[in-house]
């Protein structure tokens, strides 16, 4: 093995006049966030990388601020990732949200196979599709 004669680190990419831009938009701040990781392949392969973080975003079907878990999952590139890239889990759907009784189906029968399913599984209306199912968050 070569013996290591300098330590390289890695630049902070992160310009705060562009994150002071994104200041009201959170989804936006976890894709810069997400596209700064990814443009250093020192530490992202390229179509690789997971990046997540909870927000409170508006629900497109009601209007009202929810909890979401934004997921960057397989099959994109970090560093080219799009906000409308990222899965939008419910964290919460006790909260009496409404929702269509073929999904309120599905959901049983997933809820059958996996404990808690409905605290974390739901999809995202305008990016990919997703379903994720944990005993716990």
């Amino acid at each position: 093995m070569p013996e290591i004669k300098e330590t390289t680190h890695l630049k902070d990419l992160w310009n705060e006049t562009e994150a002071q831009k994104m200041a009201g938009n959170q989804l936006a701040l976890l894709r810069y966030r997400s596209n700064l990781l990814g443009a250093d392949l020192r530490i992202t392969n390229f179509g690789g990388g997971n990046t997540s973080s909870k927000l409170e975003l508006p629900d497109p079907f009601t209007g009202r601020s929810v909890r979401v878990l934004a997921v960057k999952g397989s099959g994109g590139d970090l560093g080219s990732i799009t906000e409308s890239g990222f899965a939008l889990l419910y964290l919460d759907l006790s909260g009496g949200i409404s929702q269509p009784p073929r999904l309120r189906r599905a959901k049983a029968r997933t809820a059958r196979r996996f404990r808690n399913i409905g605290k974390c599984c739901d999809w995202n209306p305008i990016g990919r599709a997703s379903i994720i199912a944990s005993a716990e968050l």
